[in-house]
């Protein structure tokens, strides 16, 4: 079942502008990335959603012409997916301290877990690259889980931050913008999917 909806997975370039995804459906997909795994359980994502074609109009002209400004226009959901920054993710940060404080018990394996934390990621371009990957990781948790419910998706890099940051208010000293995920239905039509490379290319066993 899991292997079958990978596989049913593909980007969607072509939504129907007139189907939307319903609000259960929605809150499906959102569950999963909320419970998404990350490093030191840090949940380094923020997610942003645009249901009204208004907003959505309103920003399109951030992604690049073409079929990334349509794929804005035409989907039914739009979530921007930020990553946390150094502000938030440095060690010893009030929200960094809570989620350690609720992992680890015990103060001498807490100590050790934060020393190494701090000198593993010791500045804040490492933190805020770190935390930019993290989200990969729910943005998977995503399109999958759409993909489970019937609902197509595309993931888009092609977009300006800095305009698309200024259009949707965002604190860039809290958060950058990483991916959007177009979600919605497919035209009909035929599907052009990916090949991927063969299982003994991608693989090496040591």
């Amino acid at each position: 079942m899991f292997m079958q909806t990978l596989q049913n997975r593909y980007t969607c370039r072509s939504f129907n502008n007139e189907m939307n995804v319903s609000d259960a459906d929605l809150e499906t997909v959102l569950e999963a990335a909320r419970i998404s795994p990350s490093c030191f359980n840090l949940q380094h994502w923020k997610l942003l959603v645009i249901k009204g074609r208004d907003k959505k109009e309103s920003i399109k002209h951030c992604f690049h012409m073409g079929k990334n400004s349509i794929m804005v226009s035409d989907s039914s959901i739009l979530i921007i997916v930020l990553s946390k920054k150094a502000e938030i993710l440095r060690a010893g940060t009030e929200y960094v301290s809570n989620i350690f404080n609720s992992l680890y018990e015990d103060e001498l394996i807490r100590k050790h877990i934060y020393e190494g934390y701090a000198k593993k990621y010791p500045t804040d371009e490492d933190i805020n690259n770190w935390s930019k990957r993290q989200c990969m990781l729910a943005v998977s948790n995503i399109v999958n889980c759409a993909t489970s419910l019937s609902i197509n998706s595309a993931i888009m890099e092609g977009f300006k931050e800095d305009p698309l940051s200024e259009c949707i208010n965002l604190d860039r000293n809290l958060y950058d913008p990483v991916v959007c995920i177009a979600l919605g239905y497919a035209k009909p039509g035929k599907i052009k999917r990916a090949t991927r490379i063969e299982m003994e290319e991608l693989v090496e066993f040591l």
